[in-house]
């Protein structure tokens, strides 16, 4: 617990608790643990080295104060303004700081490791070094703020505006940056493996030599954006906007992209992406591998349960592949795609989710949808029938004849000579190409 007589000298007077901090020992650590100091004007006070762990600090007046090498773990500190404090080095584990003025607050080094600072305005603070690790900083304002080689993974970081942020080398692991604002920002040699930047607006950004291995830039705007060198291997680009960045050296292997992907003009994305992948993921050439009977649907519901699996690939997955492992089509389908690397790989890992990760519930689901599809089919096909046989009769012929005529085509056609197929597609009406 603090010590009362410490918490009522500081309350008292900010000028005499700094001179007699002055007559103290520099290693001296005033215990101030729990102290409730909510709504208190400590403008200036010299809290540095001070033990001020769950203390209640609520909507306080902490500005310019000096925190440096305080222990604040698990300190509420909501509403509090701490417009250019001193907090280098200060532990500020799980602390509570939503909607907290910050603003050009020095915390080089500072540990704020899982500490919830949604709302909160960090403009223009300091931040290089520091430990964010797990911290929210959902809808914050991080405006020329400087972020140098501070650890962000697993931060919460959704909305949060960046415009013109210095996260040089910082680390984004599995960072969560859905809708933030990066205007302008600085993002160089920073890691972002598997960053979330969904709807992320970067432009003008720097993310040169960014490694940002399978990240998640679907639907962000990367606009006048710098991707020089940048590894987005196995990134999901889905509806991003990269038509004015600049990709040179930019490694893009096995990217996942799709028809709404916004490429620079020119640009050569089945070189860059690479040839097999590109012809997958080509809206026009994406192979779809069907069974018609007794088959098992990757349903969406189903793919979402797969742990790693992003929403965008199962969205994609689900829309793309009807597979039922156990027919007798499954191997032939594999031979015919076994010469395209990655559709082999897909199919391996598809086979793997059936045998390893759905569940008895889940494939009983899916059983239970497809039997539910045939049932649907067959009363819509026995009601086509009664409104056919409804018709004056005139009619009805005229439809029987259609279809006799077009169950006799299918079957001419297959009885021709390959010979005489190839010579009819060899066939030109002219010089110009016209197919007869």
């Amino acid at each position: 617990m603090a010590d009362s007589e410490l918490v009522q000298r500081l309350k008292r007077s900010v000028e005499e608790w700094n001179a007699w901090r002055r007559d103290q020992e520099r290693d001296f650590e005033p215990d101030l643990t729990r102290a409730v100091l909510n709504n208190v004007d400590l403008t200036g006070a010299d809290l540095s080295n001070s033990r001020l762990a769950q203390a209640e600090l609520g909507a306080a007046t902490l500005k310019r104060c000096d925190f440096r090498g305080a222990d604040l773990v698990d300190a509420y500190l909501v509403g509090a303004n701490l417009e250019g404090a001193r907090m280098a080095g200060a532990k500020v584990m799980r602390a509570r700081l939503r909607g907290a003025n910050l603003e050009g607050a020095a915390m080089v080094n500072a540990d704020l490791e899982e500490a919830a600072l949604a709302g909160a305005s960090l403009r223009r603070a300091n931040l290089s070094g520091a430990n964010l690790r797990e911290a929210t900083l959902t809808k914050a304002d991080l405006t020329e703020a400087t972020l140098t080689g501070a650890d962000l993974q697993r931060a919460r970081l959704e909305g949060a505006d960046m415009t013109k942020a210095r996260l040089r080398k910082a680390i984004l692991l599995h960072a969560d940056l859905q809708r933030s604002v990066l205007n302008g920002a600085s993002l160089v040699g920073a890691v972002c493996q598997s960053t979330v930047f969904i709807g992320a607006t970067c432009t003008s950004t720097d993310l040169r030599n960014i490694d940002g291995r399978n990240a998640d830039f679907s639907q962000a705007i990367l606009q006048d954006a710098d991707l020089r060198k940048a590894d987005l291997g196995r990134a999901v680009l889905i509806g991003t906007d990269l038509a004015s960045s600049n990709l040179e050296e930019t490694v893009l292997r096995e990217a996942l992209s799709d028809a709404t992907t916004l490429w620079p003009q020119d640009f050569d994305v089945r070189e860059a992406v690479g040839a097999n992948e590109a012809a997958r993921l080509d809206a026009e050439h994406r192979p779809v591998v069907e069974e018609v009977t007794d088959d098992i649907s990757l349903s969406l519901e189903a793919l979402s349960a797969v742990e790693g699996l992003k929403e965008s690939e199962a969205k994609w997955i689900a829309g793309q592949f009807t597979l039922d492992p156990n027919s007798p089509a499954f191997e032939a389908q594999r031979q015919t795609l076994a010469d395209d690397k990655s559709l082999g790989e897909m199919l391996t890992w598809m086979e793997s989710v059936f045998e390893e990760k759905l569940t008895d519930d889940e494939i009983e689901a899916s059983l239970s949808e497809a039997e539910r599809l045939r049932e649907e089919e067959a009363r819509l096909d026995r009601e086509l029938r009664t409104e056919i046989q409804n018709l004056p009769e005139a009619e009805r012929e005229t439809l029987e004849h259609i279809d006799q005529m077009r169950r006799q085509l299918r079957d001419w056609s297959r009885e021709l000579p390959e010979e005489l197929v190839s010579g009819l597609l060899d066939q030109k009406v002219d010089e110009g190409g016209e197919d007869k």
